[in-house]
């Protein structure tokens, strides 16, 4: 007699307890995903300090850091979790729906890179953050020094460091040499 998998929902994946490790949920299944090194972390705080600067001198909205948990997916759930997130003000919910795993899709999702991610893992990355409403997409990647933007409609952009990093029409006014990302 064959035995079929419980999948988990995004519900009783955020009531798992802590083990020490960072999950994401693929279609009702655990995956497992990397720690942040040292590196990648200074690239996310370098970034997102601006970011939030820019923002909060502005009431845009809200940004957040740290593998944050936003659903992206219902049966089977998927719950994807974003380096950075950047939530426009009029969509902001209340702290306590903050307070659990997201069901507000971010405007703005940062994706950055680790050395164990595969290109089929951030294709599918990008699918999801995309296909689940994100209108802005910046990839990452600390060991090339570039970021890879993605919308919807449009042909993935690459800037080196020598390019510039624009928010417009998602985050208005923010810009970014991407050199300063990686200083």
């Amino acid at each position: 007699m064959a035995t079929t998998e419980k999948l988990l929902t995004a519900e009783e994946f955020e009531r798992l307890p802590d083990d020490g490790n960072l999950y994401e949920l693929i279609d009702g299944r655990l995956r497992r995903i990397a720690q942040l090194t040292m590196w990648q972390g200074e690239v996310e705080v370098n970034l997102a300090m601006r970011l939030h600067t820019h923002v909060q001198n502005r009431a845009l909205g809200c940004v957040s850091i740290g593998k944050v948990a936003f659903i992206v997916q219902l049966n089977p759930d998927r719950v994807r979790a974003a380096d950075i997130a950047f939530i426009r003000q009029e969509r902001v919910p209340s702290l306590e729906v903050r307070q659990h795993i997201m069901e507000v899709i971010p405007d703005l999702v940062v994706e950055i890179l680790s050395q164990h991610d595969t290109v089929a893992e951030i294709h599918e990355k990008i699918e999801d953050w995309l296909n689940a409403g994100v209108q802005m997409l910046w990839v990452v990647d600390p060991f090339r020094r570039t970021v890879t933007i993605y919308q919807p409609g449009y042909d993935p952009r690459l800037l080196g460091e020598h390019g510039a990093l624009d928010g417009d029409p998602v985050v208005p006014g923010f810009r970014c040499a991407v050199a300063e990302i990686f200083a």
